[in-house]
C-alpha cells in the first residue's frame, strides 16, 4: 500500500513533498533579494507539515545569519490566512 500526505505517521510508504526544503528555498529566495525579515504564517503546532514548514523556515533564516520575523498561527482553514 501507499499513501499520499500521511504527515509522517503512516507505516506505509508516503509520496509526500518536502515541505522543510520548501520552506528553506522560499525563505532563501527572499534573502536574497534582499529581505532582512521573514514572516512565517504556521498551521496549527501539532501538525507534521506545519512542524516540517517551521523547521525549514527558522533553519533558512539561521542559514543566512537573519532573526526570525513574526511567527503566526492558524488552523488549515482559509479563514486563518493559513
Amino acid at each position: 500500500m501507499l499513501t499520499a500526505g500521511s504527515g509522517g505517521t503512516s507505516r506505509f510508504p508516503c509520496v509526500d513533498f518536502d515541505q522543510d526544503l520548501g520552506a528553506r528555498l522560499a525563505v532563501g529566495s527572499l534573502a536574497d533579494l534582499g529581505h532582512q525579515v521573514v514572516a512565517h504564517f504556521a498551521g496549527p503546532e501539532v501538525e507534521f507539515h506545519a512542524q516540517c514548514r517551521e523547521r525549514g523556515w527558522r533553519g533558512a533564516l539561521e542559514g543566512k545569519g537573519l532573526r526570525p520575523g513574526p511567527l503566526l498561527r492558524g488552523s488549515w482553514e482559509s479563514a486563518s490566512g493559513c
